[in-house]
Formats: C-alpha cells, sequence, structure tokens
C-alpha cells in the first residue's frame, strides 16, 4: 500500500498559506490541523466539488474523488466534515458499481470514516456491510485488504459483529 499512498501524496500535494481563513462553521476543529493540507482543502472549498464528482462525475473522476476523500478522511477532525457533506450514498453506490479502483477507494475511505464510532451506524444503515463483503470476496487484492480493513473498523461495535458475521465476511477474513 505505500507505493500507492506516495502517489496520492504527490497528487494530492496542496500547500497552505498561513493567511488562510477557516470555513466559518469550523473554526473549532481548525485549530486542530491548522497546518494540515487536509484542512487547508476543506477551507478552500474542495469537499463539495468532490461529493459532486461521485455523484456526477466519469468513472475516472469518480475514482479520485473516492481517493482524495480516503486522504481527507485520514484526520479525526475532517470525517464529521465529511459525513456532514452527503459523502456516503455516492461512495456507496461507487462500491456497489464502480470499477475495481473505484471499490478500491470507495472501500477505503469508508474503512477511515468507520474510525469514528457515531458514523459507524450511519455507515451500515447506508448499506455498506454487502458491497464490502462483495470486494473482500472478489475484489483485486488492494480492493480485498481495503474492504477488510473497512469491516475491521466496522467491528469495533459490538452489535455490528453480529452483522459481519450474518453477512458472511468472518469466514472471509479468517481463510
Amino acid at each position: 500500500l505505500a507505493p500507492r499512498r506516495a502517489r496520492r501524496a504527490q497528487r494530492l500535494q496542496l500547500e497552505c498559506s498561513p493567511m488562510m481563513s477557516p470555513p466559518a462553521h469550523s473554526s473549532w476543529r481548525w485549530a486542530h490541523c491548522r497546518r494540515s493540507w487536509r484542512c487547508c482543502a476543506l477551507g478552500a472549498g474542495a469537499l463539495p466539488l468532490l461529493v459532486a464528482l461521485l455523484r456526477t462525475g466519469t468513472e475516472d473522476g469518480k475514482t479520485c474523488a473516492a481517493d482524495a476523500i480516503g486522504w481527507l478522511a485520514n484526520d479525526e477532525p475532517t470525517r464529521t466534515l465529511i459525513m456532514e457533506a452527503g459523502v456516503l450514498p455516492p461512495l456507496i453506490a461507487l462500491l456497489r458499481a464502480g470499477t475495481e479502483e473505484g471499490k478500491t477507494n470507495a472501500a477505503d475511505a469508508i474503512g477511515w470514516l468507520a474510525k469514528e464510532k457515531p458514523t459507524r451506524a450511519l455507515i451500515l444503515e447506508a448499506g455498506a456491510l454487502p458491497p464490502l463483503v462483495a470486494l473482500l470476496r472478489a475484489g483485486t487484492e488492494e480492493g480485498k485488504a481495503n474492504a477488510a480493513d473497512a469491516i475491521n473498523m466496522l467491528a469495533n461495535d459490538e452489535l455490528t459483529r453480529v452483522l459481519i458475521v450474518e453477512a458472511g465476511a468472518l469466514s472471509l477474513l479468517v481463510a
């Protein structure tokens, strides 16, 4: 996964001007990641554009948007903003019917978003588990790894573990 992360970092390098001001609705989050390029990207208005690209872009555009959202979701302060932007429906649609790379990137983003306890239930309610299990069953090696990571994050809640077993993921994870 390291070469993929390095390629992502090269594509998404952003420089943050110290004079750049945070979005008005997230000033408390801005203090936690003042020098982070992720917050710079959010402050510059990238998130609505990425969500729109996920919804209506080309397959390549959707794949790249999911990749960028996965990177943005690496920081705890940005995950709430990402969820509030309505990213789950288009991410799950990409996970169900995208290209192999798109599915892989969507699973990665969902895995990062699942690190927050409140979002786990929302991810499950949105229907992410069946396509994650399908990717775990028949995806590329990287897709399977990202699906396994996402399912692992979802399994941090006891109730979710039952759903994961019922979905048939456990036998795939231990195989």
